[in-house]
């Protein structure tokens, strides 16, 4: 019988200097001196500072796109914001996470050495519920993906906003920044495009291969005392667009724009494929 596995590119990541470094950490007084969380938070930092390359970003003219179900877009309208989230609102239990390869030597370590890591597990998903992210999709066609409709807008008869990403980028990252003070620097505040296993990234821009066809771009901030925050794009807003699904019904698709132009929408109003 034909084997039915089709092999992927070796993507693993070589991991022997990292396994030194914690071996060396564990021999030593400092890492003798160290509880459980202190330890995890050293083990954690040392694989951060080795993910420290930025994200390619889409052209400044680039389009980017926000769907959402028609409930979101009300809210939308009516607040003039954008909502981040944190990552455990994601349905990717990956998203945000340490490349497996890093996480496999961390359990090893602890492994080896007869060490339960429970601190070291809740330590990691603290660290991910920091991350606050807004997803969009680049727009590079004018025709869609259909699944996207679907997976994020609840169907056909869901709503898309557009905007131009250099103005999203100037208006949304200053906009996280002041938000009430919750974010810890100014360092922790990035933009760009989600690397699809082709080279790790800042931990919020790496994501699996299968999720490639959203074509993510993403505006992040870390905060240690916010799960979400919105931040305002009144002074963006009527430089956005409206995007509609081509399935869309007529009737829909006239309430939405009518909707849209009674909140100061502007005439960038375009049907997907059109």
């Amino acid at each position: 019988m034909a084997d039915h596995y089709i092999p992927g590119k070796n993507a693993h990541i070589d991991t022997s200097d990292f396994e030194a470094e914690l071996a060396s950490l564990a021999g030593s007084d400092q890492g003798w001196s160290l509880d459980s969380e202190e330890l995890a938070t050293n083990i954690y930092l040392r694989i951060d500072n080795r993910l420290h390359e930025h994200p390619s970003e889409p052209p400044p003219e680039a389009i980017v796109c926000r769907y959402m179900t028609l409930e979101k877009f009300v809210w939308f309208l009516s607040t003039k914001t954008v909502y981040f989230g944190d990552v455990s609102r994601f349905d990717d239990s990956h998203d945000c996470g340490l490349p497996a390869d890093y996480a496999n030597a961390v359990m090893k370590f602890y492994f080896d050495r007869n060490c339960p890591p429970l601190a070291w597990e809740a330590f990691v998903q603290k660290r991910r519920r920091q991350w606050l992210i807004s997803c969009w999709t680049e727009l590079d066609s004018n025709v869609d993906d259909y699944l996207l409709w679907y997976r994020y807008a609840g169907g056909p008869n869901g709503v898309a906003i557009t905007a131009n990403y250099q103005q999203l980028k100037e208006v949304l990252l200053p906009g996280l920044y002041k938000h009430e003070n919750a974010f810890d620097k100014v360092g922790n505040l990035s933009s760009g495009k989600v690397s699809y296993d082709d080279g790790l990234r800042l931990l919020p821009f790496n994501k699996r291969k299968m999720f490639e066809n959203e074509k993510e771009v993403r505006f992040v901030g870390t905060s240690t005392r916010s799960s979400s925050c919105s931040v305002s794009v009144e002074v963006l807003f009527e430089h956005m667009g409206l995007r509609l699904s081509p399935d869309a019904t007529p009737f829909h698709q006239d309430a939405v724009i009518d909707l849209w132009r009674k909140y100061g929408g502007s005439d960038n109003i375009h049907i997907a494929g059109e």
